[in-house]
């Protein structure tokens, strides 16, 4: 018996079941832990204990006190050592104290920020778990093999949920897959009745007779797509005022506030300083806006798991060679270098030049972030398009051959025979590589799939499309009748799942074009709109102050009395204390950056989930656009402006 469950656990490696690796958040508390020995209590212990177990985080509750406690202190000390020092102004000590007691609060709460983010990852899964595990019911009605083969073909948390369940059962702490599963569905069961219920009619379908098994199967794929449709409608409903809301008080108006700072520097230098604006334009509004934003994330409901393109880690050499880092490098330091040493350099920062070469520095950081994520991303779009397009026609294709598969013969043969009914399709490439496999190297069906070297899998790499063809290559061994009737049947879970995907898109469509909107034209505009009516402000300060101080000379001829009134309007207009333009202008574009950022994060993991190339692609398109509309307002506006004041002022109409 022994060797038996070794043998088993030897396969789960083979396949990619592995036990869950600790995170480094893991590996500090735990050493904390073992190296502090502080009877500390613990707050909201079960809570805790939930949240631990919730998502494999392999710590006690201590961990996190230590840890929390320990950063705090520590940061506390260096704050007071930086303040006595001279290196922290008095008036920013609350923002330093905030700063640290909430990263202190976030290190004691991480675990149930981790365990909100594991379940948002893990709705992306759901409807593919039912449907792989339904899939392997038909293969076999044995659970044992439908939690493998749906362990061994997920990669997110649900993928490590079922591979813990899997070790679990083989090391003794179940003893039955049906317990382990009964476990799994009270876990999940708060979070999403529909799957949970789905997952329990597949469990109890393997008392059932034929016929009502494939009844409770079709049943449990219908109730988990089902449910998603309709919590989706639920979001989308309550994310369109959500978003209005976060638009207007978290993104629009601060940029429009920012328009008044340059005046308030000028008339009231003391009610708020430079330093100040920074960090809570650039830092703690960013954060706020992050925060809200991944709240409504909480409220996400299942999705569809989009397909990953593998690749090998980099190593060594290679690693350090990486050009998605050498490259953005090469093109954001010299602007920055450049930019930032003209404006330091400069002996008018109000003019026209000191507020391009402030830009300049923009651009750099701009054209940097985006070209890091367009070179990680490009090369592997095209591929992932491509397979996007591949699951999107497999139902078509199942279509296709389980009708064929009725014709009787090898599922070799009637591959061959239905080359030209799908010949249209961009799934034929890969169909071709099949063929040809089975052809010129007379491979079986699994082998021209699945071979290390020529397998049409390796060259098309799905989770998908690998899951469904070796479940057929399984099913393919019991007749071509009952692989007839299971290919079509996955067919039609595969075009029911396509369809609610299609559904979904629809009811986010309102929600997502606002915000590409406000992301790529309205945040740029206004941004570019204040920029360029800030910096008109202060040419016309300016010039205000040169003539403040001509009126000045003026007054101090007619003696004492004069200089006093010149003194009065010096006091008034202190020009030494305004902020430059091109300082006031990296506030606001920086601001920007992390709003068209945050914005296209945001809106990736809405419509795409964990999918990371489409996510770099589309944040570096979203900074690219937005930084050009951005340039050209302010700069086209500001022209205008001063051109019309110029004109004015000569007495030009």
């Amino acid at each position: 018996m022994f060797e038996i469950i070794e043998g088993k656990k030897q396969s789960l490696l083979k396949m990619g079941i592995k036990p869950r690796k600790k995170i480094f958040y893991e590996r500090i508390c735990n050493f904390l832990e073992n190296t502090i020995s502080l009877p500390l209590p613990v707050i909201k212990e079960n809570d805790f204990n939930e949240a631990i177990e919730f998502c494999h985080l392999e710590i006690t509750p201590r961990g996190p006190v230590i840890l929390s406690l320990l950063t705090t202190l520590v940061l506390l000390l260096t704050f007071l050592m930086l303040t006595i020092m001279g290196f922290i102004p008095t008036f920013l000590s609350i923002l330093f104290l905030v700063a640290i007691f909430g990263f202190g609060y976030y290190l004691f709460n991480y675990p149930f920020f981790y365990a909100t983010q594991y379940k948002i990852r893990a709705s992306s899964e759901m409807v593919l778990a039912t449907v792989y595990m339904t899939v392997s019911m038909k293969i076999k009605s044995n659970l044992e093999s439908a939690v493998v083969f749906t362990a061994s073909n997920l990669r997110g948390p649900l993928g490590v949920d079922l591979g813990e369940l899997v070790w679990n059962v083989y090391n003794g702490k179940y003893f039955s897959f049906e317990k382990a599963l009964d476990v799994f569905i009270k876990k999940w069961k708060r979070e999403n009745q529909e799957f949970t219920q789905s997952i329990n009619l597949i469990k109890s379908s393997i008392y059932q007779g034929i016929q009502q098994r494939e009844e409770s199967l079709n049943e449990a794929v219908r109730m988990v797509l089902d449910g998603t449709k309709n919590s989706m409608r639920r979001y989308s409903r309550e994310m369109k005022s959500s978003l209005n809301v976060l638009n207007a008080l978290g993104i629009l108006l601060p940029i429009i506030g920012l328009m008044f700072f340059p005046m308030v520097t000028v008339f009231m230098p003391d009610a708020i300083k430079p330093l100040a604006i920074v960090l809570g334009y650039n830092i703690i509004l960013p954060l706020v806006v992050f925060f809200l934003m991944m709240s409504f994330l909480k409220k996400r409901p299942a999705t569809f798991h989009q397909p990953e393109i593998l690749e090998k880690p980099k190593k060594g050499m290679d690693k350090f060679l990486d050009l998605s880092i050498i490259i953005p490098l090469l093109i954001a330091i010299p602007l920055v270098t450049i930019g930032l040493y003209k404006i330091v350099t400069t002996d008018d920062p109000f003019n026209f030049q000191s507020l391009l070469f402030s830009m300049m520095i923009t651009a750099g950081l701009c054209l940097g972030i985006s070209s890091h994520c367009f070179i990680s991303s490009l090369p592997k779009l095209k591929k992932k398009d491509e397979i996007i397009e591949m699951e999107n026609e497999l139902h078509m294709v199942l279509f296709q051959m389980g009708h064929q598969l009725r014709s009787g013969g090898s599922i070799e043969n009637n591959i061959l025979k239905m080359k030209d009914k799908i010949s249209e399709l961009k799934i034929m490439k890969m169909f071709r590589v099949i063929t040809n496999n089975i052809q010129i190297f007379g491979m079986t069906f699994r082998q021209a799939l699945f071979n290390t070297k020529t397998g049409a899998i390796y060259e098309f790499p799905s989770y998908l499309i690998s899951a469904i063809f070796k479940a057929i290559s399984e099913i393919s061994s019991s007749g071509s009748r009952v692989l007839s009737d299971s290919v079509l049947s996955i067919s039609k879970y595969l075009k029911n799942m396509r369809e609610i995907e299609e559904y979904l898109e629809d009811m986010l469509s309102d929600v997502t074009s606002t915000m590409n909107i406000q992301s790529l034209i309205l945040a740029p505009i206004a941004s570019g709109i204040v920029v360029a009516l800030a910096a008109l402000m202060m040419y016309m300060m300016v010039n205000l102050s040169e003539w403040v101080a001509n009126f000045q000379n003026t007054l101090n001829d007619y003696g004492p009395i004069g200089s006093v009134g010149g003194t009065f309007f010096e006091s008034i207009l202190m020009m030494d204390q305004i902020l430059p333009v091109s300082y006031f202008q990296l506030i606001v574009g920086i601001y920007l950056i992390e709003v068209v950022v945050m914005i296209a994060l945001f809106l990736s993991i809405i419509k795409y989930g964990d999918e990371k190339i489409q996510r770099k692609y589309d944040i570096g398109k979203s900074l690219l656009i937005a930084l050009g509309i951005y340039s050209i307002s302010s700069i086209v506006l500001y022209l205008m402006l001063t051109s019309l004041i110029t004109l004015g002022s000569l007495g030009i109409t």
